[in-house]
């Protein structure tokens, strides 16, 4: 697997996220902080 095919699942994760919950990640949530991590990089 690829880096860019690597990012892209990430990215699909991150999306998937906020259309599910209509939020971003939460800092204040550990279960969401590497997808947040992974956004502000």
């Amino acid at each position: 697997m690829t880096q860019v095919e690597k990012w892209m699942i990430k990215y699909e994760e991150v999306i998937d996220f906020i259309e599910t919950n209509k939020r971003n990640p939460s800092k204040h949530r550990i279960e969401e902080h590497l997808m947040l991590n992974w956004i502000l990089c």
